[in-house]
């Protein structure tokens, strides 16, 4: 009977360590995998950051497969002539027709071979205008997405050291330039002489 008593004795021991020990195997997978998540977190950060890499305007256009020229002048944009809608598949047809008609129209300037140059480079490069203003426009959204973040905390900010003015009169005086940066843009100019600082945001946001 003893001797059973003590084989269940050590049946139970032995379970019970097979249990902590499964347990601190759980705890060191958890763990392992916490690291391992932290790691990769950190890698694709990295990943990122160096992904982030602002590349110039002459490289973009390579990449795309355009030449970079510097930007015309206002006056020079308004002295050019005004794109028809629908001319671009006119040229084709026409360079035929002239072609056809050379010896009597003799056009100083345009040939067959101009008009279709005209017309194959027009559609290669408005294909890749069309990718570029994608991308322009997705960064830019993107940008005034972040500025309506940004703002919005500035206001918030503003708003609680407003709210604090009284109990904390030296709130606004510690971000003094903070209100009147927001009263002079959100309330249309700069603040009236002798206002609270950050009246006008406050009236702005209120």
């Amino acid at each position: 009977m003893a001797a059973i008593k003590k084989a269940a004795k050590a049946a139970k021991a032995a379970k019970a360590a097979k249990a902590a020990t499964a347990k601190a195997a759980a705890a060191t997978k958890k763990n392992g995998s916490a690291r391992a998540k932290a790691a990769a977190k950190k890698s694709g950060s990295a990943q990122a950051t160096k992904k982030a890499k602002v590349i110039g305007a002459g490289e973009l256009a390579a990449l795309v497969g355009i030449a970079y020229k510097p930007t015309l002048k206002s006056s020079e944009v308004q002295r050019l002539r005004r794109a028809l809608p629908g001319y671009i598949n006119l040229l084709d047809d026409v360079a035929e027709l002239v072609e056809e008609d050379a010896d009597v129209l003799r056009v100083k300037d345009v040939s067959p071979d101009d008009l279709l140059r005209v017309q194959a480079a027009h559609k290669e490069l408005s294909a890749r205008e069309a990718v570029l203003e994608a991308v322009y426009m997705s960064a830019y959204h993107q940008r005034l997405v972040l500025d309506h973040e940004g703002i919005g905390m500035l206001q918030k900010v503003a708003r609680r050291i407003t709210a604090l003015a009284e109990d904390h009169p030296d709130m606004p005086l510690r971000y003094k330039s903070l209100l009147d940066f927001l009263s002079t843009f959100r309330g249309g100019g700069r603040p009236a002489k002798g206002a609270a600082p950050g009246q006008a945001a406050v009236a702005e946001e209120g």
